[in-house]
């Protein structure tokens, strides 16, 4: 059976961005036989230049300078948070409001 496809936009370029890229490179291995597939879809840095730097360390398709642009023009599944704390609540609330799922890095609020 072929795993199903999940497409993952992530706020965060930074330190965050990292540790969560990370973890997604790893579920290959931990999680077999696989039920899901994950396509690092965007990513969304504080300016373009840095997202564009964590889109190609990481191995995301595109880059956003910012995570209300990546909200606005990606598609994707899962929205994983990891950017600054101020950011986590209006951009969560975009997210849901958009029909994404939500992952996010504490506090929601």
């Amino acid at each position: 059976m072929k795993p199903k496809k999940i497409r993952i936009g992530m706020a965060g370029g930074g330190f965050m961005g990292k540790a969560h890229s990370n973890a997604f490179a790893t579920i290959p291995y931990i999680f077999y036989p696989r039920e899901y597939e994950l396509e690092l879809t965007a990513v969304a840095a504080s300016s373009q230049e840095s997202a564009r730097i964590a889109a190609d360390r990481y191995g995301f398709a595109r880059a956003f300078g910012g995570w209300n642009e990546m909200l606005d023009g990606a598609d994707f599944d899962v929205f994983d948070n990891g950017g600054p704390d101020p950011t986590h609540y209006p951009s969560v609330i975009k997210a849901i409001a958009l029909g994404r799922h939500i992952y996010c890095e504490k506090p929601i609020a």
